[in-house]
Order: C-alpha cells, then sequence, then structure tokens
C-alpha cells in the first residue's frame, strides 16, 4: 500500500463532557492512497459473463483512537463521522479555465473499537469518475493531487486539528468555492464493491435512514 506524504501535523479531536472533562481523542495518524481492481467473487447458480477488470483508488485513513473508561467502559466511541474531499484535474475541461475538479463523499462509523488505540476508514474512487476526468482506463495514484479529511461527530469539542491536508492547504480547496464540486464522488466502502471485503478491519458505517 503506498503512503501518501502529508503536510500537517497530526490532527486530534478532543470530546468534552459539560464538565469539560476530555472523554475521547481520535487523531488522523496517516493517509494511504493505493489502486485496486474491481474484487471478483465466486457466485453460484447464475451464468457467468465476461468482462475487463477495472481500477478503483483506495483513500485510507489511520485513527489514533482512545476513550477514557469513565466516558464509554466497554472502550467504543459511539459515532465519527468523515468528510472526504479529492482534487482529480479534468482533462477535458484544461483549456476552460475548470481544469480542477474537487471530489466529495461521506462515511459515518458507528460502534468505533478503541481499545486496542487504532481504528481505520476507507472510501473509493470509481473506475467511472476517474476515466471521466483523466481519459485514462488506468488508474493511479498521481491521478490525485491533494486529499482533504474532517472528522467530526455530535459532543465533539470543535478543533483545527479535526482537519487533516496532503497539499495546497494554504488555500482551503475543500471549501473556497474555487474549484467546481462533484458531490458524492468518493464513495463509502459499505457502498463500493469492497463491502464485504476485511470487515474486521474497518468499523461499521452506519446506513442511511
Amino acid at each position: 500500500m503506498k503512503t501518501l506524504i502529508t503536510s500537517t501535523a497530526i490532527a486530534a479531536i478532543l470530546c468534552t463532557a459539560a464538565s469539560g472533562e476530555i472523554l475521547h481523542n481520535v487523531s488522523i495518524d496517516d493517509i494511504e492512497l493505493e489502486v485496486q481492481p474491481t474484487p471478483q467473487y465466486d457466485v453460484a447458480g447464475v451464468k457467468d459473463k465476461r468482462f475487463d477488470l477495472r481500477q478503483w483508488i483506495e483513500i485510507e485513513i489511520k485513527l489514533d483512537v482512545q476513550t477514557l473508561e469513565r466516558a464509554n467502559p466497554s472502550g467504543f466511541i459511539p459515532e465519527l463521522k468523515i468528510q472526504w474531499y479529492a482534487i482529480m484535474i479534468d482533462k477535458f475541461e484544461k483549456n476552460k479555465g475548470k481544469e480542477p475538479k474537487v471530489l466529495t463523499g461521506e462515511t459515518t462509523l458507528i460502534n468505533i473499537n478503541a481499545r486496542d488505540g487504532v481504528a481505520y476508514a476507507a472510501a473509493y474512487i470509481s473506475p467511472d469518475t476517474i476515466e471521466r476526468l483523466t481519459g485514462k482506463d488506468r488508474a493511479n495514484e498521481n491521478d490525485l493531487k491533494a486529499i482533504a479529511v474532517i472528522v467530526s461527530g455530535d459532543d465533539l469539542k470543535p478543533n483545527p486539528g479535526m482537519l487533516r491536508v496532503t497539499a495546497e492547504e494554504q488555500s482551503k480547496w475543500w471549501s473556497s468555492g474555487k474549484y467546481d464540486t462533484l458531490e458524492g464522488k468518493i464513495t463509502p466502502k459499505s457502498k463500493s464493491p469492497f463491502a464485504l471485503l476485511w470487515m474486521d478491519r474497518y468499523p461499521t458505517e452506519k446506513l442511511e435512514e
């Protein structure tokens, strides 16, 4: 798995009770990118069909997670929301002043196990999005020029460290409105073909009601 070099300090989230006591501490330790082919599953009772495997870009974050026993004796954090942003160059808008596109997505994690001190979350950019913007049928981690991740949740104390950015942090490109935004183009793991894989590695994702 390829580690993406990041430009900001480790993110931190402090969840406080009414008394101001720190109950939960969550930090983004790392962001990694990897090109993943569409997974294949063996299914009985259907006629197989031929197709070419396509490629997804996987974005995975590693979280350092801690919770005080008196906050939650089970050692679990109830819920965290992750907002994903990525800049991808639009080859076909290159001469129209709209070359960079900001892709967005959102994941809500529930029952995050903090007893081991580590948790992971992943999201994916589909082959259709990659091919539409880059014009290439093979993905590459370098197709993404920058990534931003924001972690939040109910009863969490706002903190500048809740944001982690890999490049161009000063421009605040994820919220500046400078670039065209393609919403929902970063897909939660639970809605991707990878949903059934590595289930014990990742916390459960909350399904939309």
